[in-house]
């Protein structure tokens, strides 16, 4: 699912942000730019392999970490500045160029990862998902905690990168901050300390940013509950399976564990700098490089230069009122992105409540057939955007794809072509709207 929601990926964008000779339709031929390892990664007959990048892993694409808010550089915001980079929270990644959908952002594998074997003995196929979340998270807490107590070279470095995701308040000396002496950083040396900070993220330091992270080594005091916290505020899970679900696979079919699953629980710290919106312009997958758990990141829509990069942290076609609930009990936060401030608006109108108050149920709780026409036929004569309406049709992806199957349902025995066209072309121009 690489989608972007909301439409038009070109949408507010100059024509001259987009070459007049760029072919985005294949890679090229040609070595690609050190800058964007996608046809290495997606195109099948390319010549070249996973393995020309051993030695680059991980591999930083054209992004670049912004921290204290802002950071002074010639990118565009949305008010046709051309002065100052923003970000959602105190610090995210943001496109240093124009991207295009699929171009790769970074590759990094996970710094501690939670491995399956150890996981699966602990289960022993009996419990539900709850449990199994529980377990992982303990194997993951005690691997980080051994790595802490037997400090060397490289499990420091590893210990930096886990310290880096947390906030300043959790980790007061961590080496790269915002300010020095009290005084605060100029643009220059802001983005210099950004630069070691990404490379602390990453565990793959410069000899001066070794050097101040070494001097901390000594200091280390974690104890189980910062671990866990951050684990699970920062640490990435099963993504298109849930634990309940994987619970319910390894009781079923436990002698065959691998063919189902080969992660559980990761951290990325340089990943975990990424901020939420609920119309996200990037997508990660999950990968093995070498017998390590790798992270590929790539963006799904155009993103013009100076723009933070984002992702989802529930699924997109979750409905705006549920969106806001999940996002406020699990990661404490009232989600404010474009697309949220749009449905907000259209949730609170009169044609809306009308809408919710003469809401039917299925028995499964998706919207019924006739609910859904009513929805189209009310954001019709009350003119609702068309990125709107897009917005609140995702959200109730779900609904509109059961309302499709039983509209084509009765075309499989009709007897006019023209007839059974008609209702597939409907739905056809409908389903493109999501």
């Amino acid at each position: 699912n690489a989608g972007g929601v909301g439409g038009d990926a070109k949408a507010g964008l100059s024509s001259s942000t987009i070459p007049q000779d760029a072919d985005l339709s294949s890679p090229s031929s040609t070595p690609p730019p050190l800058d964007d390892i996608s046809p290495i990664l997606f195109e099948a007959t390319s010549s070249f392999s996973i393995k020309t990048l051993s030695c680059h892993l991980p591999f930083i694409g054209p992004i670049k970490l912004v921290r204290g808010g802002y950071d002074e550089v010639s990118a565009p915001d949305d008010g046709g500045n051309t002065d100052v980079e923003t970000v959602v929270h105190g610090r995210g990644l943001v496109a240093s160029r124009d991207l295009y959908p699929g171009e790769c952002l970074f590759v990094t594998p996970a710094i501690f990862s939670t491995p399956v074997e150890d996981v699966w003995e602990r289960f022993d196929g009996n419990g539900n998902g709850a449990r199994l979340e529980q377990i992982a998270e303990e194997v993951l807490v005690d691997k980080i905690r051994a790595s802490a107590e037997n400090i060397q070279d490289s499990s420091c470095m590893l210990l930096d990168a886990f310290l880096a995701q947390m906030s300043s308040d959790e980790v007061p000396s961590f080496p790269c901050d915002v300010s020095e002496n009290g005084k605060e950083l100029d643009s220059h040396q802001l983005e210099h300390q950004n630069s070691s900070f990404l490379e602390i993220l990453t565990a793959n330091p410069s000899v001066a940013t070794k050097a101040k992270s070494h001097a901390m080594c000594s200091n280390y005091n974690i104890d189980r509950d910062t671990i866990l916290s951050n684990i699970r505020r920062n640490a990435f899970g099963p993504d298109y399976h849930n634990y309940d679900k994987i619970a319910l696979c390894w009781s079923s079919n436990k002698c065959n564990k691998n063919k189902f699953y080969n992660r559980l629980l990761g951290v990325y710290p340089l990943a975990a700098m990424i901020n939420h919106s609920c119309s996200p312009n990037a997508v990660r997958v999950f990968s093995s490089f070498e017998g390590k758990e790798v992270m590929i990141v790539h963006a799904n829509v155009i993103i013009p230069k100076g723009t933070e990069i984002t992702w989802s942290y529930l699924p997109p076609s979750t409905d705006f009122f549920t969106r806001q609930k999940l996002l406020k009990d699990k990661y404490s936060f009232v989600c404010r992105c474009a697309r949220c401030l749009k449905e907000k608006d259209a949730t609170s109108s009169v044609f809306y409540q009308y809408w919710l108050e003469n809401w039917n149920y299925r028995e499964d709780g998706q919207a019924t057939g006739e609910q859904i026409e009513k929805l189209e036929h009310l954001m019709s004569i009350n003119c609702v955007p068309n990125e709107v309406q897009r917005y609140l049709r995702i959200g109730l992806a779900k609904s509109y794809m059961v309302y499709f199957n039983e509209v084509l349902a009765p075309t499989a025995t009709m007897t006019c072509d023209s007839a059974r066209n008609d209702v597939r072309r409907q739905v056809l121009k409908l389903s493109t709207q999501l």
